[in-house]
């Protein structure tokens, strides 16, 4: 049978076809492959044909770290029939593809330039780890996003060769429904001891590191399996089904923490400290409650990053003592000891009576002292949150019923904001918690602490606690070779036999450890003299009584 067309018709079909194409070329996935080697990681982007003339992309500033693009090199681009394209670097971390409406491939090459896991500069765990014997990444920290949404929406094929690393392992399976959900790629190839388990229904991998622990990887794993099942217990449910990786790394001493991207903990303790410090275990603990508070359940778009940072860095360190303390990991004595350190780092924070919620939004990475305060802060509004709840509630409820409520009554695409945070404050604690939320929460008011622990019946006064003081200024300011001593201002200094007109000469300090001794060699006169002292200073602070009783 032969089917006739009229003109008309057959040009729909064309144009119906040409608009397929188009449609197709718009939402077809991109290609992306790494390569990883000793030392290097070999980057390559493949980008279908589109309708941009240039293509820019950036790497990100993430965990507050603008220097990923030191280690980038090569950057180059071709399109499908080889023919080079020219890439300018427009920024410090953004790089523009010309002619680029035709399908083409970005290329670069990663160099991990650190000795050790934790490198040699503040954060600096966070920059590419790619060892002779194992690698580590994170996607935010190589990975160039395009800048055009268009192109951070569409599908990503992943690709990853591990070479002589062999075995690696990732959050990733193969496929990413957008390229910037890649922002929570994680990647670990080589000799890892692999320990799977399953926990509260769960599929864990453990992916362990080192051998200078202190404790075997069976008493690890052991520990944090009671972690994961116990606060699972209190929220009722698993936030995710998807198979979860946990990671043990090596950090140092004065250099330790733990980060989570999707569906993986990762935790870099001090490695001679064991499963009896209470920081080990606490890292685990605190990365594991952001699968809900941070990953679950997250804030609304609207507020600058540092502004409910009290709430999701704050609660989660609370609970993360908490859970310790409820499950007998740690005796009461810890526990208020615990207390006593987060009231010491509130009240000797700089910031502690003037950084408000929306002060932090704008100076949350400025410096140390910003960053650490809405841990320390949002830990201690989340005890005394959790003592009012019971007392308000006669101890019908705690934090546990106001974290399920809140997740309950959150729209998970839109996010939690002040007015859904109110609510459920007052609903759990049947008070009025406005002048509380706005003064502490969001404000910046000295925390109730006497008043909400004395109704708890919590023995709380000021106690002498030694903080950190260099012990003398200097004329220009600076703490460096060649600068004079203006004036000496610690009894301390005073009587190690510093003076004013001494000038530095080398010096040797812990800063923030005031009982770890420091020296100092000075110039004085004709004379080179060596000055040592504990750079310490007694202040009085709010503090528990060791031997309170905590009624949580």
């Amino acid at each position: 049978m032969t089917v006739k067309y009229s003109i008309k018709t057959i040009l729909f079909i064309v144009l119906l076809g040409a608009s397929g194409l188009a449609a197709r070329a718009q939402t077809g996935a991109i290609d992306c492959a790494l390569d990883l080697s000793d030392r290097l990681l070999e980057v390559r982007i493949g980008v279908p044909a589109g309708g941009l003339d240039k293509t820019s992309f950036s790497l990100t500033d993430w965990a507050g770290q603008p220097n990923y693009a030191d280690n980038v090199y090569r950057v180059a681009a071709r399109d499908r029939d080889g023919r080079v394209l020219k890439v300018e670097k427009t920024g410090p971390r953004t790089w523009v593809v010309e002619n680029a409406k035709k399908a083409f491939e970005l290329g670069y090459t990663v160099v991990s330039q650190k000795e050790i896991f934790m490198g040699g500069r503040t954060r600096n765990h966070f920059h590419p780890t790619l060892f002779k014997d194992y690698a580590f990444l994170w996607g935010s920290t190589f990975l160039m996003f395009p800048d055009a949404e268009e192109l951070l929406a569409r599908p990503v094929n992943l690709k990853i060769d591990a070479h002589e690393y062999g075995a690696y392992y990732t959050n990733f399976a193969n496929r990413a429904d957008r390229f910037d959900d890649l922002s929570e790629l994680f990647v670990a190839a080589g000799n890892y001891r692999v320990v799977p388990k399953t926990i509260g229904g769960r599929n864990v991998r453990f992916l362990l590191e080192g051998g200078a622990w202190k404790f075997t990887d069976e008493e690890f794993t052991g520990a944090v399996s009671r972690i994961i099942e116990a606060q699972i217990g209190y929220l009722g449910f698993t936030p995710s089904k998807d198979d979860l990786l946990i990671t043990l790394t090596e950090g140092t001493p004065n250099s330790k923490g733990g980060t989570v991207v999707k569906n993986v903990i990762s935790v870099y303790p001090d490695p001679q400290a064991g499963l009896d410090d209470f920081e080990t275990l606490k890292l685990i603990s605190h990365e594991h409650f952001h699968f809900w508070n941070g990953n679950y359940w997250h804030e609304a778009e609207g507020k600058k990053e540092g502004y409910y940072k009290w709430m999701s860095e704050g609660f989660t360190e609370y609970y993360a003592g908490l859970t310790l303390y409820r499950e007998n990991l740690i005796p009461e004595k810890r526990f208020v000891a615990w207390l006593n350190e987060l009231l010491f780092q509130y009240q000797t924070n700089p910031y502690a009576e003037t950084a408000t919620a929306a002060v932090l939004g704008e100076k949350y990475w400025e410096s140390n002292d910003y960053n650490r305060l809405p841990y320390v802060k949002g830990a201690l509004i989340g005890f005394l949150t959790d003592l009012r709840i019971r007392k308000e509630s006669g101890g019908k409820k705690q934090i546990d019923d106001l974290m399920k409520l809140l997740i309950e009554k959150t729209d998970r695409s839109k996010g939690y904001d002040d007015r859904l945070l109110l609510a459920g404050f007052d609903a759990v604690s049947g008070a009025d918690s406005r002048r509380f939320f706005d003064d502490y929460a969001l404000g910046a008011k000295f925390l109730p602490v006497v008043e909400v622990l004395g109704a708890a019946s919590i023995a709380v006064a000021k106690r002498p606690r030694d903080v950190f003081a260099l012990g003398f200024t200097t004329e220009d300011g600076q703490m460096a070779r060649g600068a004079r001593i203006r004036e000496v201002t610690t009894p301390a200094a005073v009587k190690a036999g510093l003076r004013p007109g001494d000038e530095l000469r080398g010096f040797s300090f812990e800063g923030g450890r005031p009982n770890s001794e420091a020296s100092f060699t000075v110039r004085r006169g004709d004379e080179t003299l060596t000055v040592k002292y504990y750079p310490k200073h007694p202040i009085e602070v709010l503090q528990i009584d060791e031997n309170a009783r905590i009624p949580i």
